[in-house]
């Protein structure tokens, strides 16, 4: 997989989490809160914004939010992989069009998540 730089999921500990990014035309916000039910927030985030000029053009920018499913065993990596999986499946899978690849990235995702749950008994 090529290097995307900036890919922002957070928070890793469970907290409150804030990031904000510009680019030329577009300024992007993201703010999540564990709120007054949770300890953690399972919740991920993601902007994706390659700095490849040609991948940039392509492709444009992926804004991608994943429910990290409330407590439930092993939400928070979910939430991670879905996203993980998303960003390198719509940017460095096989061709075609934007909305064949968010297509195919969305399966993807769903299929790393259902085998990761099979071969790992604690999610």
């Amino acid at each position: 997989m090529a290097a995307i730089p900036l890919t922002q999921t957070g928070p890793e500990d469970g907290g409150n989490f804030e990031f904000q990014w510009q680019g030329p035309y577009l300024n992007a916000h993201i703010l999540t809160d564990v709120g007054r039910k949770r300890q953690r927030n399972e919740d991920s985030c993601a902007i994706c914004a390659p700095e490849e000029k040609a991948k940039s053009d392509t492709f444009g920018r992926l804004f991608a939010v994943a429910d990290g499913m409330g407590g439930v065993h092993g939400g928070e990596f979910a939430s991670r992989l879905a996203l993980n999986t998303i960003v390198e499946t719509y940017f460095d899978g096989p061709g075609g069009n934007i909305p064949s690849r968010l297509r195919d990235a969305v399966h993807a995702a769903n299929r790393r998540i259902y085998e990761e749950a099979e071969h790992n008994p604690n999610y």
